[in-house]
């Protein structure tokens, strides 16, 4: 079940977009309040690339919004 339902283009001002954009913007807001979590916790202290790992929780934050948002793969 898709939450949005499933289209084709966003349209913001007479613009068509990729609703992939949608979904990068997200990702890369969810995984900044990410890693500052992880910054004020102090758990990034335990990872040899912090860079690296700010990376997989975007990749993994925009499968599962991907998912979440658009149904998924089919």
């Amino acid at each position: 079940m898709a939450l949005l339902g499933t289209f084709r283009e966003l349209s913001i001002g007479g613009v068509y977009l990729s609703p992939w954009l949608l979904i990068a913007i997200i990702t890369i807001l969810l995984s900044w309040l990410l890693a500052d979590i992880l910054n004020r916790l102090r758990w990034s202290r335990f990872f040899a690339s912090p860079a690296l790992v700010f990376l997989a929780m975007m990749a993994v934050n925009f499968v599962l919004l991907e998912f979440l948002l658009f149904g998924g793969y089919r």
